[in-house]
């Protein structure tokens, strides 16, 4: 092609524009190839990355699993009291609530925590020595119903808001046939005869079920149940 350059196209022979035409070709060919393997470099890089990433997920998955696990065993222990008058030290109060107003009395606080205070209530996270004293406490939770204290498990933070969640269901529920027994038990939901909680993918689960398809059925395909947003998102 160098032996035309500099020549008009008018210029050049059939033969002479043919050979030009073969050695632009053939770099643009050189060309196509040079970047056809870049590209293909590109994805290759590309799909190394992708599964670095992925595993960099996994592991990370189940490093917060691990951590979730955790942070849930050491609070197996653990209750909170809201509500508690704020003139004697946490442990007192805690210890005279128990003993007093759910007639407790074998009760043993390892440690007692100040968490919040407000107008002369204060909350508390309490460890107490074991867990079939929890369950104890617990058990006579219902007798602080018509007081200003209440007294709950110590639940991780997934599982609050999974229990909030729970409790904003409960209450649209309700709305639509408050003849229905509902509870919410820590992250979980009852429905008459029917436990319901959040999967890993946050969806609602009635056993290995879809939760929004057994409510449907305990409802009797009422519509109003269309309007009650079961999302876990909404929290």
């Amino acid at each position: 092609m160098s032996q035309h350059k500099g020549r008009k196209i008018g210029d050049l022979t059939v033969e002479e524009y043919e050979d030009v035409i073969k050695v632009y070709n053939a770099d643009i060919y050189d060309k196509i190839v040079k970047l056809n393997n870049e590209v293909n470099n590109l994805k290759e890089d590309n799909a190394k990355i992708t599964l670095e990433l992925n595993e960099w997920k996994r592991r990370t998955a189940l490093l917060e699993r691990d951590l979730a696990q955790v942070d849930k065993r050491q609070r197996r222990t653990n209750v909170i009291f809201k509500g508690l008058t704020e003139n004697v030290s946490p442990k007192a109060a805690v210890e005279e609530v128990c003993a007093q107003l759910l007639s407790v009395t074998d009760i043993e606080v390892k440690g007692a925590k100040k968490t919040f205070q407000r107008d002369g209530k204060m909350s508390v996270v309490v460890e107490l020595s074991d867990e079939n004293m929890v369950s104890n406490v617990l058990k006579n939770a219902p007798k602080l119903r018509n007081s200003s204290i209440s007294v709950d498990r110590d639940l991780t933070r997934d599982a609050r808001q999974k229990k909030a969640a729970m409790m904003t269901i409960k209450r649209d529920l309700a709305g639509i046939d408050n003849t229905k027994k509902i509870i919410v038990r820590d992250d979980r939901m009852r429905v008459e005869n029917q436990w319901f909680y959040w999967n890993g993918e946050k969806q609602l689960m009635s056993g290995n079920s879809d939760g929004k398809a057994i409510l449907s059925n305990i409802f009797n395909g009422n519509s109003g149940l269309n309007g009650v947003n079961l999302e876990f998102n909404r929290v």
